[in-house]
């Protein structure tokens, strides 16, 4: 015999709970249903991550938290992030998260306003590079930025990406400046940086084809 049950707690005698007493037969197998009300979200000593989740949430009550929607320039070689100064995310919506390394908390919420002008998707199966042309966030040689997946890689269901048909091994990023608990939050930039096309940072670039401003760049 199976019985479920549904509760809030686990702190409470689930023999004689429910609408009716029951006694307990030994060997029984008994299922009990708890509300889940909140969901956490990681951050590496990256600062930045990307994050979705099949629940609406609310990341309001984390004053150390910025969330960020993100979109892809025209010619596909820059993303803009841009501030959701709700911290309310939509369910099964990728966002960019960033605060310093640790867990924060979202309260699950029955819905959340649409994040519009946002290029993140949500990978609901297993991606392959060599199938899809996509980038994902990630932190290579020190250097942040959205890289291309490789033809041998694979994205995870769940996991939040970029899809474009575009040449660049990695596309830089800026921030929205945003002013959050009483300081300043400097832009990320790394327009003046430049990089290999394998994404590699040049501290003194020579000759060479290098990645500047978003753009390709020719130094003879």
């Amino acid at each position: 015999m199976l019985a479920i049950y549904y509760t809030d707690s686990y702190n409470i005698d689930w023999r004689a709970y429910g609408p009716f007493n029951f006694n307990y037969i030994p060997g029984e197998e008994v299922v009990l249903f708890r509300k889940v009300t909140t969901q956490s979200a990681s951050i590496t000593s990256a600062e930045y991550a990307t994050f979705s989740s099949p629940y609406a949430l609310d990341f309001s009550a984390e004053s150390g938290l910025t969330v960020y929607t993100a979109t892809v320039n025209a010619a596909k070689m820059k993303v803009s992030l841009h501030e959701v100064t709700s911290k309310k995310i939509p369910a099964n919506t990728a966002v960019v998260l960033h605060g310093t390394q640790g867990t924060y908390t979202g309260s699950i919420v029955e819905t959340a306003e649409n994040l519009v002008g946002n290029d993140l998707k949500v990978a609901t199966s297993e991606m392959s590079g060599a199938e899809h042309s996509i980038y994902v966030l990630n932190k290579k040689n020190g250097v942040l930025g959205f890289y291309k997946l490789s033809n041998t890689g694979k994205l995870e269901a769940g996991k939040a990406y970029l899809t474009l048909n575009a040449s660049a091994p990695m596309l830089t990023f800026t921030a929205d400046e945003v002013t959050s608990v009483g300081h300043a939050r400097s832009s990320v930039k790394t327009d003046s940086l430049y990089f290999t096309l394998d994404g590699r940072r040049v501290m003194y670039p020579s000759r060479g084809v290098f990645i500047h401003n978003g753009r390709k760049v020719v130094i003879k």
